[in-house]
């Protein structure tokens, strides 16, 4: 039994999230408007709407709206039904404070969130989904699991998540069994965070509450959750929409601090092989139908290095696969269009050829020029080149290195100065297409095509000496000539 008295002023508040809007209608009617789009509340007695002005006014505990300066007080529970259709709104913020500090903010983020009920607050681990970080002068803790956005004030508060770790807590009760032990950890994560015990018993009742804080094995108990890395959880989370709080789409975010990117990559001043351009309508690329080139579609790992790939045919693969067909300006950035589609027709990806043989070019890394349809040396560094090269090789399990490494970067700014919060994801989406044009251009032209699963942008970094942060490889593909034995598709 817990002989700790409770803590003065322990208290929950709650208020309307600060960018709602509360407008009042007729005598029992008011609407709420807000990033989470518009609750329309009808038939509300006196009382409830006057609570309800209190909390888009302030924070207000329920003791407060239940014992209003004036007029007649509402039911206890009218204001839990009033509560919880806040809640499901995604419109409600609630906040914990001690003494008239601040421990921590719950903001709703969207409408329909749930809120499961509390597992208890003993022997609680912190989600591994969950991602603390700071926004500002604010710490925030953020989880893709979870409907709400918490803030913490206070290094008690964050101290306090360090002891979510499932490991026991020294000493322990003398009796008691389990729920001593329990209630002694809990005792000790308290202490450990420089709170009292009951405050640091609501913190974690909310972190429960709202899935930051589980049952240890919770979430590897069944395939749903365990099948999924942190990382990856969260980007499919915050890369596609049901989070409208948070700024989505193509908002040309940074056009009042930053300059667009140019449509081509800045030149790297190494030798310029200007590349043939083939005839319109020609070639063997025009010789089999659509049909075949998808039938016989296949990735090809070995190379026929007495036959390598020549450059008039490396030169025909990269205009028919990713060339600049046209440009112009969509009134802030310059686009172009190409073979392959590309997102908001921005054309952030590169294309940085590796060539270890082929017919007519010198061994080395190059950059490919859509505009001008010619390859430039890059000045690489050769460790750099190497490493590139034999992970391809590993990868692709080849006896050889590949003829040639198309390594496909990106320079991320042309995407993310237009878009935020999906730009990585249509950035993704680009390589798939790019990848698949590249498969039906080599597989018609007869040669041997095959898309990579990784890569090593360290690698490309070392290599290229740019900036990791600005333009890094995002694909790999490897290309050549068919060997002898192989059947290349009919044309």
């Amino acid at each position: 039994m817990n002989a700790t008295p409770p803590s003065p002023g322990l208290r929950t508040l709650l208020r309307l999230r600060p960018d709602c809007a509360l407008h009042l209608s007729g005598d029992d009617g008011a609407t709420i408007t807000g990033p989470n789009g518009v609750t329309s509340l009808t038939r509300l007695q006196p009382a409830v709407r006057a609570a309800l002005v209190r909390l888009a006014d302030g924070y207000a505990s329920i003791e407060d709206l239940l014992a209003p300066p004036t007029g007649a007080a509402p039911g206890l529970l009218a204001l839990h039904l009033l509560r919880r259709q806040l809640t499901g709104a995604g419109q409600l913020r609630i906040r914990l404070e001690l003494s008239g500090r601040p421990l921590l903010t719950v903001d709703q983020l969207r409408a329909g969130g749930e809120v499961t009920a509390a597992p208890g607050t003993q022997g609680l681990v912190l989600s591994r989904f969950a991602v603390l970080r700071r926004e500002g002068a604010l710490m925030l803790l953020e989880s893709p699991r979870a409907d709400a956005e918490f803030t913490l004030h206070g290094a008690d508060v964050v101290a306090l998540l360090g002891t979510l770790t499932g490991e026991p807590a020294d000493g322990g009760a003398e009796g008691g069994g389990a729920e001593a032990a329990a209630g002694a950890a809990e005792a000790a994560a308290a202490a450990a965070a420089g709170l009292p015990q009951d405050a640091a018993q609501a913190v974690l009742g909310l972190l429960a509450e709202y899935g930051f804080a589980v049952r240890p094995g919770s979430e590897e108990a069944g395939l749903a959750l365990a099948q999924w890395s942190p990382h990856e959880l969260w980007f499919h989370h915050r890369t596609r929409m049901g989070r409208p709080d948070r700024p989505y789409g193509g908002s040309y975010w940074a056009k009042d601090s930053h300059e667009p990117l140019p449509l081509t990559h800045p030149p790297f001043g190494g030798e310029r092989i200007e590349l043939p351009v083939p005839a319109a309508g020609s070639g063997r690329l025009f010789e089999v139908s659509h049909g075949e080139v998808l039938e016989a579609r296949t990735s090809q790992r070995s190379h026929d290095d007495a036959n390598p790939l020549t450059l008039d045919q490396l030169g025909e693969f990269l205009h028919r696969a990713a060339r600049i067909r046209s440009r112009m300006s969509d009134g802030l950035q310059e686009i172009s269009y190409r073979p392959y589609p590309g997102g908001g027709a921005l054309y952030e990806l590169e294309i940085y050829p590796v060539v270890s043989r082929v017919d007519g070019l010198a061994a080395g890394m190059y950059h490919y020029d859509p505009l001008g349809h010619a390859l430039e040396q890059v000045p690489a560094k050769p460790s750099g080149v190497r490493q590139l090269v034999q992970l391809a090789r590993h990868t692709g399990v080849m006896e050889q290195p590949p003829q040639v490494l198309l390594v496909v970067a990106a320079r991320f700014g042309r995407l993310m100065w237009k878009y935020q919060n999906m730009a990585y994801a249509v950035l993704l989406k680009d390589v798939g297409a790019l990848y698949a044009t590249f498969y039906g251009v080599a597989t018609g032209m007869g040669l041997a095509p095959c898309a990579l699963g990784g890569g090593d942008a360290g690698a490309f970094a070392t290599a290229t000496g740019l900036d990791y942060f600005a333009e890094s490889s995002v694909g790999e593909f490897i290309l050549g000539s068919v060997p002898r034995q192989a059947a290349p598709p009919r044309g």
